[in-house]
């Protein structure tokens, strides 16, 4: 009858991904932790309350996800050419 409520525990890395492979859904898992561990695991101002929906719900933003690394950064020392950032 549903999952026991209780405090939220973030899941690993590898949950994520067993579980992205078990949905078939093409998101990359590490950026998908990546994203919400770096905001303490919130959607909003809420802490989360269940993060299989949020996979579900997750659309992985395709420009991240090709765009070059210096494209990420406005620096006046990246070199467009290159990519590389510093002199």
């Amino acid at each position: 009858m549903g999952k026991p409520k209780g405090r939220f525990v973030p899941p690993t890395l590898e949950q994520v991904s067993e579980y992205v492979l078990e949905i078939r859904k093409a998101i990359s898992p590490q950026v998908f932790v990546d994203h919400y561990t770096s905001n303490g695991w919130k959607v909003g101002p809420n802490l989360m309350r269940d993060w299989r929906a949020a996979v579900r719900k997750w659309k992985d933003e395709p420009k991240l996800m090709t765009m070059p690394l210096a494209k990420l950064w406005d620096d006046e020392d990246t070199d467009t050419e290159t990519g590389r950032v510093g002199k």
